[in-house]
């Protein structure tokens, strides 16, 4: 078995290496070949994140440069999905029109949702563009939830509010600790 394994970021972020990183070499050891990506680089998380210091105009230009970014990476990704088995998506929402490109391309799409569709996204500050941007990314999670063939969730209250449309959710709850290959 094939598995595309497409993440935020890389194992940088907490989220990317308890929810889909630390497995890798469980799922090598099993015969399950991976491919790990990440949508988004190690730069835009450190700007964005404030980790790598820089000023108000370069860190706007740093979302808006590595977002479009992003949208490439997931066309060219959706495209390349029709040569594995399974693809597993790690939080990224697709755009609705890359999504429904991708589920052409492979219909077998895992879903891991660990935010409710309400999530604020960590990026932005209060006002006009954080509300606009935060309702367009409450449509493209739920769009994404939905036409997954199975999603998974990391707690009940998710799989709550993901079960109201898609009934296909497995609740796995990430430890903390990151384990080792035997």
């Amino acid at each position: 078995m094939r598995v595309l394994i497409l993440t935020l970021f890389s194992e940088i972020s907490g989220s990317s290496r308890i929810i889909a990183y630390q497995f890798l070499p469980f799922l090598e050891k099993a015969g399950i070949k991976c491919r790990a990506e990440s949508i988004y680089p190690d730069k835009f998380f450190k700007v964005q994140m404030g980790l790598e210091k820089t000023g108000k105009i370069q860190k706007q230009l740093n979302f808006v440069f590595y977002l479009f970014l992003g949208i490439l990476k997931q066309v060219y990704f959706s495209i390349e999905s029709r040569n594995y088995d399974v693809v597993f998506i790690q939080r990224t929402p697709f755009p609705k029109s890359i999504y429904s490109l991708l589920l052409c391309m492979n219909p077998n799409v895992i879903y891991e949702f660990e935010d409710t569709f309400y999530e604020v996204n960590p990026f932005l500050k209060k006002g006009f563009l954080r509300r606009l941007l935060l309702n367009y990314q409450r449509g493209l999670y739920k769009n994404m939830v939905e036409k997954a063939a199975r999603i998974i969730a990391v707690n009940e209250y998710v799989a709550g509010e993901a079960g109201t449309v898609n009934k296909n959710i497995t609740i796995i709850i990430p430890i903390t600790n990151q384990i080792t290959a035997p």
